[in-house]
């Protein structure tokens, strides 16, 4: 016997769960909270999502592809090409700037991923590798100006969470960007 056709539009579900996961986080989105921002059952929940690690990794590839990628398009320049790497830290703050205390989703799971399970710690870190990559390869192989871009990306999401002002934000990210434009 089937069961009852879906009575909702996942991407608007998914929609929702972002916005929950980048508002409260990863731990302070619990079932509830997702249900009702989508207005959709427990079952239908379970039936679509299968469970809150599931839902979550679905919500943090929607912010990606709809929210955070087309912003980061210098992520796809030329290798070695520094600039984009200034570019992305301009980008990265004032897109976080943007965002008042919530800072940027990704940032919050990155964050958080020590608290995850096996399976869904291994995803978001996978992003992160990848994210590292691009960012090695716009840097010419410069490992460690990659991981400093990676982390003043990640210390302007602390910032916004933490409270501080668009300006002050504003202000890191350009510090950090001349700071980049400037390495020899």
């Amino acid at each position: 016997m089937a069961g009852r056709p879906r009575s909702f539009d996942r991407d608007l579900a998914l929609d929702a769960f972002v916005d929950v996961f980048w508002t409260h986080g990863y731990n302070g989105a619990d079932v509830d909270k997702l249900q009702q921002s989508a207005g959709i059952q427990r079952g239908s929940f379970y039936a679509a999502f299968r469970d809150k690690p599931t839902a979550f990794l679905d919500a943090l590839r929607r912010y990606m592809q709809y929210t955070l990628l087309p912003r980061l398009d210098m992520l796809e320049g030329e290798a070695g090409q520094r600039r984009e790497l200034v570019e992305f830290l301009e980008a990265v703050g004032a897109f976080v700037a943007k965002q008042g205390n919530r800072g940027c989703m990704l940032s919050e799971a990155l964050v958080q991923s020590s608290q995850f399970d096996p399976a869904l710690r291994r995803q978001v870190r996978r992003i992160r590798s990848d994210l590292l990559r691009k960012l090695k390869r716009l840097s010419g192989g410069d490992e460690a100006l990659a991981s400093f871009a990676l982390g003043s990306a990640l210390g302007f999401h602390a910032l916004a969470r933490s409270g501080a002002s668009k300006k002050q934000i504003l202000a890191a990210s350009s510090l950090a960007a001349k700071a980049i434009g400037q390495r020899r």
